[in-house]
Parts: structure tokens; sequence; C-alpha cells
């Protein structure tokens, strides 16, 4: 499921870029709240979205 989230918000974040946003934020809470639940996952789910991108990516973990 989360691979499918990453693959969703990739194609949003490309559109937002490609419409000229200069900056795409991601907050994603679990890696704090949760982080035993996405060690073996969670960072190459979220690298999807953010490496892809021609705009500035940030992700929010808190």
């Amino acid at each position: 499921m989360a691979f499918a989230w990453a693959d969703a918000i990739n194609v949003e974040a490309k559109a937002l870029a490609d419409a000229g946003a200069a900056v795409v934020q991601f907050d994603e809470p679990v890696f704090s709240r949760c982080p035993a639940k996405v060690a073996g996952w969670g960072i190459a789910a979220l690298d999807i979205p953010i490496t892809l991108q021609d705009a500035n990516i940030g992700a929010l973990i808190i």
C-alpha cells in the first residue's frame, strides 16, 4: 500500500512541479510515530515522489 501511495503522490507532485510550484512538501508523521513499522520499506517508498521531481521537495517527518 505504501508504494501505491508513493506512486499516486508522485503523479500529484509532478503535476504541481509542472504547474510551476517552487516547493512541494510531504508531511509524513509515521516515521516518528511508528518507526519500527516502516524501518524496512519507509524510506524507499518516500524516496519515490521525492527523487523524481524537478521542484524543490521537502519531507517533514515529525
